[in-house]
């Protein structure tokens, strides 16, 4: 059974970045400078120019006798135990979560991934959000929190909980999705999983209750019925929603794929933009100004159901000023859905729509 400290009071200075070159050279100084501990839990980190940078600030915590553990998805990154061999020799603890392997069950025994990204340092500092660790994404826009203070402390039980079953096959799954509730904040767990979908349902429900507006920014957009139909009903109450997606992301298939839910989802009167200047990675949500998400969970089934995920949704006002700008600033550089053109795509885009909706969960 888990043990995560829950503050009754707690203190949280908030920075925001979505610039990622930035953010960056902000983690590689924290980490040099850490006295205690470095945990680090990400979906991809490189073997490249980046992946280099953060390894050899790792492996000199660990000269100084740092506690330093890593928790990488094994498919997702492109390094190995070789690639972090002297930082386990300095004591450096690294887990990969299933490595990609080839079996007669390929697509089951594959298709869950650790999609967190965390990153926790000495009881004093945390970044959560949609980064990954790695050259392809410096030009990205993402969207990163950095929170210091005591609040470090359950975000650093939150990591420890996951190092712990990360390599386990068979585990009790609901003490590990339990919300963790502080003040204005509250951290949402999801683990691979039909039945606990936690950050789905949390979104779903506060699309349910929005009173004035929706605001959506996700990479990868193929919403579930549920969600669907809660949006219509949001925008037939009067509720303003808008979905920002990225003009074209990483994932050329996804792409073709999304394109099945715009024309109904248009009709419904939801407004889709498209982040034109550079790939859109970050995954967010603000419901009437009043309260927000962040984290790494994207709005797709196979993050719903196959992956690890970290979000934290609140009403913290300082947090929701900052993805307030970054929103403002996503839509003023986006262009609107053009319904007419939707209608024309060729027979090939709508035939390739139908086919991949029938493999959707894997995609």
């Amino acid at each position: 059974m888990p043990i995560i400290l829950k503050l009754n009071n707690y203190n949280m200075d908030v920075q925001f970045f979505n610039n990622n070159e930035k953010l960056y050279k902000k983690i590689l100084q924290d980490i040099g400078e850490a006295k205690s501990f470095v945990y680090l839990e990400t979906f991809s980190f490189g073997k490249n120019k980046i992946g280099h940078q953060f390894r050899e600030a790792l492996e000199n915590c660990a000269k100084e006798e740092v506690d330093v553990r890593l928790l990488l998805d094994g498919f997702g990154s492109s390094t190995n135990r070789k690639y972090f061999k002297k930082l386990s020799q300095l004591g450096g603890q690294i887990k990969f979560y299933k490595k990609f392997k080839i079996s007669f069950n390929i697509i089951h025994d594959n298709n869950y991934r650790n999609h967190r990204k965390l990153l926790v340092i000495d009881d004093k500092i945390s970044y959560i959000g949609s980064v990954n660790i790695t050259d392809r994404s410096i030009n990205w826009r993402d969207a990163t929190l950095r929170l210091s203070g005591t609040i470090s402390t359950t975000f650093r039980d939150v990591f420890l909980d996951n190092f712990k079953i990360a390599d386990k096959h068979i585990f009790i799954k609901k003490p590990h999705t339990t919300s963790i509730k502080l003040k204005d904040i509250e951290i949402f767990r999801d683990i691979p999983s039909i039945k606990f979908q936690k950050i789905r349902n949390e979104q779903i429900r506060l699309i349910k209750n929005a009173k004035k507006q929706i605001i959506i920014e996700t990479p990868y957009f193929l919403p579930g019925r549920k969600m669907r139909i809660h949006l219509k009903k949001a925008v037939k109450r009067g509720v303003k929603a808008i979905i920002i997606l990225p003009k074209k992301s990483d994932m050329k298939i996804v792409d073709i794929l999304r394109e099945k839910y715009f024309g109904k989802l248009y009709k419904y009167g939801v407004s889709i933009i498209f982040y034109t200047p550079k790939i859109l990675h970050s995954k967010l949500m603000l419901i009437d100004n009043e309260i927000f998400s962040i984290g790494s969970a994207n709005m797709d089934p196979r993050s719903t159901l196959f992956h690890f995920e970290l979000n934290l949704f609140g009403t913290n006002k300082e947090i929701i000023k900052h993805i307030q700008q970054h929103l403002k600033e996503s839509m003023s550089h986006s262009e609107n859905f053009n319904y007419e053109k939707w209608k024309k795509r060729s027979i090939i885009q709508r035939i390739m729509e139908r086919l991949l909706s029938l493999i959707k969960y894997l995609l």
